[in-house]
């Protein structure tokens, strides 16, 4: 999943950077040595990019699955919306709850 926070010029710049070496290595058939050079980009990142275009997120799994997170963050962000004070009890609670509904 793509990340949604806001990214800087650099950062896409740089992406773009990437994109415009690891498209001149395919169609050109320049070497990814001066392919980097060229357009000032890692070698490494490059390579690793050309053999796994979309790579996963690192870290450990979700302990809820993807709908489950999805309805406790609406659930919180409407509390906090609507000015309900939520503490660390709480949340332990709610997480329990829910993690004993769905079983796991």
């Amino acid at each position: 999943m793509a990340s949604r926070k806001l990214k800087t010029a650099g950062q896409v710049n740089k992406e773009l950077m990437v994109e415009a070496a690891i498209k001149a290595v395919k169609e050109r058939g320049l070497s990814e040595n001066a392919a980097a050079v060229e357009f000032g980009v890692c070698r490494m990142t490059m390579r690793r990019r050309i053999e796994n275009p979309n790579p996963e997120p690192h870290g450990g799994k979700t302990k809820f699955p993807q709908w489950a997170e999805d309805i406790l963050a609406s659930f919180l962000l409407n509390c906090s919306g609507m000015g309900v004070p939520l503490n660390r009890y709480h949340c332990v609670q709610l997480f329990s709850e829910l993690a004993t509904e769905i079983g796991e």
